[in-house]
């Protein structure tokens, strides 16, 4: 559960296309989850993501430190985080399932953020996750927006689709016949 909303809001803080939810929407919650992320920009600063936020903005960055709990220790559990990008689905952390016969009810960790999600301009993801176990569940999803420079970004993009086309014509260029006569010599 822990990485339910936690790692999910550090993560998917940092990721989607699709447009979410304005805000986090808890849709279920029957044994008391809650969850922070802390996200470190290459600069040192710093933003924590709690679970319960409107909207969240995170910096740049290659993972997010997150912490977990609920108040109702679940037995048999399992759950998943996952950032949607329109049709796009990528997980950031499975559990379970597992018996947790040391009854834990939090547990932190470090999630790496997708290269994919820190190279897209700022735009908007949706973040979901639930965790669910013999004596209860909770689920939820958080929208999220990664903070930087669209333009540097969209910049990027563009300079990766002009290259992936001028790659693309090239093999074409190269696939097609070239006629058995023309030699190339003699001109």
């Amino acid at each position: 559960m822990k990485r339910i909303l936690g790692a999910g809001a550090v993560a998917a803080v940092a990721l989607l296309l699709s447009v979410a939810p304005a805000g986090a929407e808890i849709t279920r919650d029957t044994i008391g989850c809650s969850a922070t992320a802390t996200v470190t920009a290459d600069d040192g600063s710093a933003v924590t993501v709690d679970a319960t936020a409107t909207s969240v903005k995170i910096p740049r960055a290659a993972n997010a430190a997150w912490h977990g709990e609920i108040n109702k220790v679940t037995h048999d559990h399992e759950g998943s985080i996952d950032l949607t990008l329109g049709p796009l689905t990528i997980n950031l952390g499975k559990w379970g399932p597992t018996g947790n016969d040391q009854n834990a009810g939090t547990k932190d960790g470090v999630t790496d953020i997708p290269t994919l999600v820190r190279q897209f301009p700022s735009v908007k993801w949706k973040l979901t996750g639930y965790h669910k176990g013999t004596e209860g569940q909770c689920e939820g999803q958080l929208t999220v927006e990664v903070e930087g420079s669209a333009a540097s970004t969209a910049a990027a993009g563009v300079a990766g689709l002009a290259g992936t086309a001028a790659a693309a014509a090239g093999l074409v260029s190269a696939a097609r016949p070239k006629s058995p006569y023309r030699t190339g010599y003699g001109r």
